[in-house]
């Protein structure tokens, strides 16, 4: 006979508080702020190579007339800008794609180059984060490392790319359903939405469990990797919501920074997702505390 599920308040009150409290400590005992500044500066820098592709495509993927066009549809799917915004956005792309198409060879080799470099450098200052936060000690070949440094670059960021692409897929799904079964699946717009958000957490899940996961020198108990990665993907999601409403109903970025809007929307969402990732890794380390506890 299966048991019926009972709500403990009891209990649901005591874990609160145990990891309230623990997280509270933790803040001042790791120094999580110091922990996201460190990994949040890697991330801007990361950034710079980053650009270089990001234009070396734009320049050969919009060498033709509808460069305009192309670039409106794109910024339509993108979340969390205004309508000045996108406007800025796309008279910077435009200006730039004609002098990149000419060099984008040597562009996108500089920024392959720079983004393996880089990054490199950000998943060794990750791994020293969740190092410390996990207390693990052990120590690699450091060829071996760097090896899975680069392998770790090109493994995250295209989860974080299907994370922010979700109503790209969900284009691709529409057009599929439209094709074989007439509309029956996305024509209620509920649904729509719903598996738009569904995606979004499925990968953004699957991205911090990676890291959680692989980066770390030695094994990490599955619990752990999986509260961690829980806990920093309902963060992260919960925010980026909150963060494109506030960015599309209440803020004026464009009135304060000017063109400058979305550099510092994008350092606040960097700087914002580093903590949120540092937070993470903290709560599953409680829970393993917790649980040796219990041992004890």
């Amino acid at each position: 006979m299966k048991k019926k599920f009972t709500f403990n308040r009891k209990k649901f009150f005591e874990d609160l508080k145990y990891y309230s409290l623990g997280l509270y400590n933790k803040f001042d005992d790791d120094h999580i702020w110091i922990m996201s500044s460190g990994v949040a500066f890697n991330m801007l820098i990361c950034a710079i190579p980053f650009t270089l592709i990001l234009f070396s495509i734009l320049g050969a993927y919009f060498s033709s007339e509808n460069n305009s066009s192309t670039i409106d549809s794109f910024l339509n799917t993108a979340l969390g800008l205004s309508p000045d915004m996108k406007i800025r956005i796309k008279q910077i792309i435009l200006s730039k794609v004609d002098e990149i198409s000419a060099n984008r060879t040597i562009t996108a080799i500089i920024g392959i180059g720079g983004i393996i470099w880089t990054a490199s450098g950000l998943f060794s200052t990750i791994r020293s984060v969740l190092n410390r936060i996990y207390k693990a000690h052990l120590e690699i070949f450091y060829l071996w490392g760097k090896l899975k440094d680069i392998g770790m670059v090109f493994l995250s960021t295209l989860l974080f790319i299907l994370s922010f692409a979700s109503t790209t897929i969900i284009s691709i799904m529409k057009a599929i359903d439209n094709s074989f079964f007439g509309n029956t699946l996305f024509g209620f717009g509920f649904i729509e939405n719903l598996v738009t958000y569904v995606l979004g957490f499925l990968f953004s899940f699957l991205m911090f469990y990676v890291i959680y996961r692989l980066v770390p020198h030695g094994k990490i108990n599955a619990k752990v990797v999986l509260i961690s990665s829980l806990s920093s993907t309902i963060l992260w999601e919960s925010l980026k919501l909150i963060f494109t409403a506030y960015l599309v109903n209440f803020s004026d970025f464009t009135a304060v920074y000017g063109a400058y809007a979305a550099v510092v929307a994008s350092i606040f969402w960097i700087y914002y997702s580093s903590v949120t990732f540092v937070i993470g890794a903290e709560i599953g380390q409680l829970y393993m505390e917790k649980r040796l506890l219990k041992a004890i």
